[in-house]
Order: C-alpha cells, then sequence, then structure tokens
C-alpha cells in the first residue's frame, strides 16, 4: 500500500525541464566565408526530473581567438518542489567581441537567469557592458536593443518563450546580431520549463 501510494504522489508532480547552455556560441560570415564556428559550450544538457535537483556541469576556462575572448563560462539548473520550480543559470565572467563592422563589445559579470513554474515566468539578465570602450548602462528590461555603428544591434536580456511548455522562458544574456546577415554570436543562453501544469 505504501509504495501504491508513492507510486500515486509521484504521477501528480509536474515534470521541470531546464538547460544551462550557450555560455557561448557563434555562428560569424564575412562575404559568405566563415569566420567564427562555435557550438554551444559548455552545455547541461537537457534536464527533466520531477525532483529536486541540481546540475554539476563543470565550467570552461575560456575560449580565445583574435575575433572573440571569453572567460569563466559557467551553466546550472536547479528545481525545487513544493511549489515545482525550474530555475536555469548561465554566467560568462568576461568576454571581448572584435568582430569586422561592429564596435568592440566588452561584456563582465553576464548572468541569465530564467525561472519557471506552474503560471509564472520569470527572467533576468546582469552585466557591465562597454561599446567601443563607453560604459552603457542597460536598464534589466527585457528585449533591451542597442543600434551599433555599422548596422548591427546588440539585445540584452532576449527574452522567448520556451516553445513545447506549458509555462516557459528562454533567456539569451546578449545576443548579438551583425548586419547583412553576417552571423550572430550568443553569451549567456538558458532555457526553463514546467509541464503538465493542467494535471
Amino acid at each position: 500500500m505504501c509504495g501504491a501510494g508513492a507510486a500515486g504522489r509521484r504521477s501528480l508532480l509536474k515534470p521541470q525541464t531546464g538547460r544551462g547552455f550557450r555560455p557561448l556560441s557563434a555562428h560569424v560570415a564575412l562575404i559568405g566565408v566563415p569566420l567564427l564556428e562555435i557550438e554551444p559550450q559548455p552545455d547541461t544538457g537537457t534536464v527533466r526530473t520531477a525532483d529536486a535537483s541540481a546540475t554539476d556541469t563543470p565550467c570552461s576556462a575560456e575560449y580565445n581567438s583574435p575575433l572573440l575572448s571569453v572567460q569563466k563560462l559557467c551553466p546550472k539548473v536547479t528545481t525545487t518542489l513544493a511549489p515545482g520550480k525550474v530555475t536555469a543559470t548561465s554566467t560568462v565572467a568576461q568576454a571581448r567581441i572584435g568582430l569586422p563592422g561592429v564596435p568592440v563589445i566588452d561584456v563582465s559579470g553576464l548572468t541569465a537567469v530564467p525561472s519557471s513554474e506552474c503560471g509564472r515566468t520569470t527572467g533576468s539578465t546582469t552585466l557591465t557592458l562597454k561599446i567601443a570602450g563607453v560604459p552603457v548602462t542597460v536598464s534589466g528590461d527585457p528585449n533591451t536593443e542597442i543600434p551599433l555603428v555599422g548596422g548591427g544591434r546588440l539585445i540584452v536580456n532576449e527574452q522567448l518563450p520556451s516553445t513545447g511548455a506549458d509555462a516557459g522562458l528562454k533567456v539569451n544574456g546578449v545576443h548579438l546580431v551583425l548586419p547583412a546577415g553576417g552571423g550572430e554570436v550568443v553569451l549567456a543562453s538558458t532555457d526553463s520549463a514546467m509541464h503538465n501544469c493542467g494535471d
């Protein structure tokens, strides 16, 4: 009887999914010639559970190239019960983007966090930002867009709904969109979602 009761209680739990991924990804080309092609790293992978849990994915120390340098990239996903909630976190300690056609972008202390529970999602991004050496104050509002000299744009705290979830949110801490379809760089991207909220 006890086993059956435990199984019944478990069936009422809401599966939670999260992914602390893409502290760094980039796809950049110039006149059709690839300059940067970086797959998401490091990556917790998709976490799906109805239990309280926390990932322990190791941080990546750094990525360095003449066009992009990034230090200490860390992803994490935490789930809790009563109420069910999933929080995904992606952090980047320092980054410098120096790509053709846009001013140099310096980012430090970048943290992107979406949290989801049935009926409610929240997201936030914190960072220190400089563009062409000039400090830029960012409001913290979702989807803050900064036009760049040369035609590119920088989106800070980009927030998008998670697909296939009852309640979910994806946050891209920094999303650089290059002009003329030249590609993109994403720093601190992460996703949280709740499922079976109506059951």
